[in-house]
């Protein structure tokens, strides 16, 4: 190849391809010329890299740490400077430079070199022909497939888990649903006889006993329902207190004693010496020990010991219930704390297995931690609580007021379950109470008008007109607002409370509700 040829270039600058014309001097490997396809495919200029060293126009890229185009390269040339035979590269990333007026730095890019020698004359190289095909997109777009290809494995795995996931909550959901009517009926098939008993003349007394059982039995099952419903919705809000620890499970520990004699003599209560405080809800934190006392009363025998120890550990307010009762499995033990686990066996224990989900998602609430530990079966079980421990407030307000029978009232009880409030008037009037009834919020409203009570006991779901609006309707009336209304519903959501709050009514009680409850709620709002 003549470089005098007037040719020479003008046949390399039309040639189709990416072609690069350099001299043989290593390591400069100077630039000749180059085809327009190569120059537009790099983003040079003909007059810009003539002359210049391969590696001056075309350098690696100084951000990529992993950058080997350069040095790829320089090697292949040198083997054709040796062999004086062509070399092929594989495909090789060799970032390009971007003139600034494209916003300069280097962009990404992807060739496959062929370096060919030109020899002359004797045999040796004078001209190396550089020829290269910019495989960038093949490249990204295999990366982009095998990108595909990982995600829809991952996608597989996740659908698969998914699937599984489904499966499983399905099929706690039928043995839920299963244990929920089974756990429903036990407690109705009792209360039912003794309806049927009592029709047959029978003593009342003997039969009173098992029917509040079974009565508070269903109470705790529709209680643990909406509670799981309420925590996990964002809807339970804590009343927070300044408590001392041993104080509130002393007092719990001695009221399920008296209302359960003798189920819970093999507990054992180890109290500090010194006094712990805590900031807390009293009646959820009495829920929760409560509920661990029960799971671990359900699964330890009665010659087994239950311990309940309280403690402080870095900071923290340290609970320990641990019995010797079954245990778990260590692979099982992570799931203790899910809602319906122990519904695995309808049947085989009392209860919908939420007692331990609700305990971990209330302490949770109290910026507390729960955990369980058991080393298998028959080898009982012990879970932790820590809480937060806080300093002993200066003053303590001991002037706790007992609630107080109500006395001397006149209560209007509107409800359209009438046999309900039949029996709630019967009640009301042992403390000499003068009670009146209405079934829906019309007569309600008309009863209030001529009966001018103390106090509406009021359900909000009636025919002819709601509570809402029955009560609306009477504290809009100067006879009407001074009379204190106490909702009285199954409705017992947080936006079910609120709603009734801003109505102005002054409490709001969810059914089943009992006397006692009640009379703590007359004892709040008048001085009786």
């Amino acid at each position: 190849m003549d470089k005098a040829s007037p040719d020479f270039k003008n046949i390399i600058k039309s040639l189709p391809g990416l072609y690069l014309i350099i001299e043989p001097n290593a390591p400069k490997y100077t630039i000749v010329c180059a085809s327009d396809a190569y120059t537009r495919q790099t983003l040079t200029k003909q007059d810009e890299i003539k002359g210049k060293g391969l590696f001056e126009v075309f350098p690696d890229n100084p951000e990529d740490k992993n950058a080997n185009g350069e040095s790829n390269l320089s090697a292949s040339l040198l083997r054709v400077l040796e062999t004086r035979s062509q070399d092929v590269l594989p495909v090789q990333r060799y970032d390009i430079r971007r003139p600034q007026n494209m916003g300069g730095g280097f962009e990404e890019r992807y060739w496959t070199p062929t370096n060919t020698p030109v020899l002359d004359e004797e045999g040796k190289v004078s001209y190396i022909i550089h020829q290269v095909e910019d495989v960038t997109e093949r490249v990204k777009l295999k990366q982009t497939g095998e990108e595909l290809d990982a995600k829809l494995v991952t996608y597989n795995h996740k659908l698969s888990e998914a699937h599984a996931q489904l499966k499983e909550s399905n099929r706690r959901k039928d043995i839920f649903l299963a244990t929920l009517a089974h756990e429903l009926r036990n407690p109705l098939a009792p209360i039912r006889s003794g309806v049927e008993l009592l029709k047959m003349d029978v003593n009342i007394m003997e039969l009173l006993p098992t029917m509040e059982r079974q009565i508070s039995h269903l109470e705790k099952l529709i209680d643990d329902l909406t509670e799981s419903s309420r925590i996990s919705r964002g809807k339970l809000n804590l009343n927070l207190q300044e408590l001392e620890v041993s104080k509130l499970i002393e007092e719990l520990v001695d009221s399920l004693k008296k209302t359960s004699p003798g189920e819970l003599d093999n507990l054992e209560l180890v109290l500090p010496e010194e006094e712990l405080w805590i900031k807390a809800d009293p009646v959820r934190i009495s829920q929760v020990i409560n509920n661990l006392i029960n799971n671990s009363q359900k699964f330890t025998p009665n010659d087994k010991t239950i311990r309940l120890t309280i403690s402080q550990d870095n900071g923290n307010v340290l609970l320990c219930i641990k019995d010797e009762g079954v245990g778990v499995e260590k692979e099982n033990l992570s799931q203790i704390f899910e809602m319906f686990v122990q519904v695995d066996k309808p049947g085989m224990h009392q209860g919908l297995g939420l007692g331990l989900s609700i305990s971990k998602m209330l302490i949770e609430m109290h910026k507390g931690t729960i955990k369980g530990e058991s080393e298998g079966l028959d080898k009982g079980l012990e879970v932790s609580i820590e809480l937060p421990l806080i300093e002993a407030p200066k003053e303590i307000d001991k002037n706790d007021q007992d609630a107080k029978g109500s006395n001397n009232l006149k209560i209007l009880i509107a409800d359209d379950n009438v046999d309900a409030a039949y029996i709630l008037k019967l009640a009301l009037e042992k403390f000499n109470n003068c009670v009146e009834l209405a079934k829906n919020g019309e007569e309600a409203l008309i009863r209030a008008k001529e009966f001018r009570p103390n106090l509406i006991l009021m359900d909000l779901g009636m025919p002819v007109k709601d509570g809402h609006q029955a009560a609306t309707e009477i504290l809009e009336k100067p006879w009407g607002k001074d009379i204190s209304i106490v909702a009285l519903s199954g409705w017992g959501q947080e936006e079910d409370k609120e709603r009734t709050k801003k109505l102005g009514f002054k409490g709001h009680l969810v059914k089943p509700v009992s006397l006692k409850q009640i009379q703590e709620q007359i004892s709040n709002l008048f001085e009786v």
